[in-house]
């Protein structure tokens, strides 16, 4: 310890600045969410200061690729004309509808069974219920529909899908999949995609969990990039 001390003296003495160790800090925010800050030096960021394309490419090369997605492969990946940038509200609720000036005339369309124009993909089914339970105004002018496993079997929710015109759809991406690949979730009049960036108690989020990786890049890889690409779709992150 005493050798330690002197070296750090002697980089003293000499002008020679001491090694940074590397910081973190949490952030608290809205209480949707707390952020995490890694510090490493000039070019430290947030999550939330990455651009929207970035952060899902992040979740996706790491989950999918191992961390080795090429430069090419990011360019392609989410472009920024996609992207919905949303009102800075703390509500979620309010975040949407105030980016939307005219969700209601939108969501009052006349659509086909099954067919939401609004898609939120959330991590867990805890989630999924704190945004239906936020959406008081949504509710009044659409019909909200739940895709999660918690005390719903997926019959259920497929006889739903098949009888009910359904304008905003809020679930997770393993049951969000299932239901997609059965044709009973029809994305062909989906406006807006909205990935639920909150961070839970343990820090992770939909990005991060290693249990709704697979099924959250499975979907939206074979069955949302299409049409992200083709411009039908908006995509933002909460």
């Amino acid at each position: 310890a005493e050798g330690a001390g002197n070296a750090g003296g002697e980089k003293a003495r000499q002008g020679i600045p001491l090694d940074k160790k590397k910081k973190k800090k949490k952030h608290k925010g809205n209480g949707e969410a707390i952020l995490t800050r890694v510090e490493e030096g000039e070019g430290s960021t947030t999550t939330s200061e990455l651009s929207v394309s970035e952060r899902l490419w992040r979740s996706y090369n790491n989950a999918m690729l191992h961390g080795k997605g090429t430069p090419m492969e990011r360019h392609a990946f989410v472009d920024e004309d996609a992207v919905l940038a949303l009102s800075h509200e703390a509500d979620v609720e309010k975040r949407v509808t105030a980016t939307l000036p005219h969700w209601r005339h939108d969501l009052k369309r006349n659509l086909k069974p099954g067919s939401p124009v609004w898609l939120f993909i959330c991590a867990s089914a805890d989630r999924c219920v704190d945004l239906v339970k936020g959406m008081d105004n949504v509710r009044k002018v659409a019909k909200i529909g739940k895709l999660f496993s918690r005390h719903m079997k997926i019959a259920q929710q497929q006889t739903f899908l098949r009888s009910s015109v359904v304008q905003v759809i809020i679930g997770t991406p393993n049951r969000l999949l299932k239901l997609v690949e059965s044709n009973d979730l029809n994305l062909s009049q989906l406006k807006f995609l909205f990935f639920d960036g909150a961070i839970d108690a343990k820090q992770r989020s939909v990005f991060t969990l290693k249990d709704v990786q697979d099924d959250l890049w499975n979907l939206y890889c074979t069955h949302i990039e299409g049409i992200v690409r083709s411009g039908q779709i908006k995509v933002a992150i909460l």
